[in-house]
């Protein structure tokens, strides 16, 4: 799939794909299919824009919700096992939730891969917090797909980490 030339990328040269995969690589996610990353990175609007037989990212964005709720839930179990039940579930609730989402996606820079439609890039879709907190699970999705769960696992919670310390604490 070609794509990307509206998008804010670094000025590295390359292809659309050799880009994605530089970034994933500074994510510290060594790919084995970039294809599975480059459908996380595809917005619906992209793909009905190029006629592209595919709902874009939200089969991915499904999946993930579910990997990265499971992999928060289970960290908090297994490494705080003394805080109540109640208190987990508004430290997971807090996590996953759309508003952190939004604050990783800026941090791991995703706006910039996103593969969207004209009208979208008009509208300002890459500032939008629900198409930058749908990404980031579709990412996860992705990384779960090419990687399986031991390396999603760790991989969330390295990024995640500070954010729980200061939500346990």
């Amino acid at each position: 799939m070609q794509g990307g030339e509206n998008l804010l990328m670094d000025d590295i040269g390359g292809t659309f794909e050799e880009k994605v995969r530089i970034w994933l690589r500074n994510l510290k996610i060594d790919v084995v299919d970039l294809n599975i990353y480059i459908q996380s990175l595809t917005h619906r609007s992209y793909a009905n824009e190029k006629k592209i037989m595919s709902r874009g990212n939200e089969q991915l964005e499904f999946l993930g919700d579910s990997v990265l709720s499971f992999i928060i839930t289970s960290y908090l179990y297994h490494n705080y096992k003394s805080l109540p039940e109640g208190k987990m579930a508004k430290i997971r609730a807090f996590l996953v939730s759309r508003k952190t989402l939004f604050e990783i996606a800026k941090e791991i820079k995703i706006d910039r891969y996103i593969l969207l439609s004209k009208n979208e890039e008009s509208c300002m879709g890459r500032r939008k917090v629900s198409i930058l907190a749908d990404s980031v699970e579709a990412l996860i999705g992705a990384i779960y797909i090419d990687k399986g769960i031991d390396f999603t696992f760790d991989w969330v919670i390295e990024l995640y980490k500070d954010r729980i310390i200061e939500n346990v604490n």
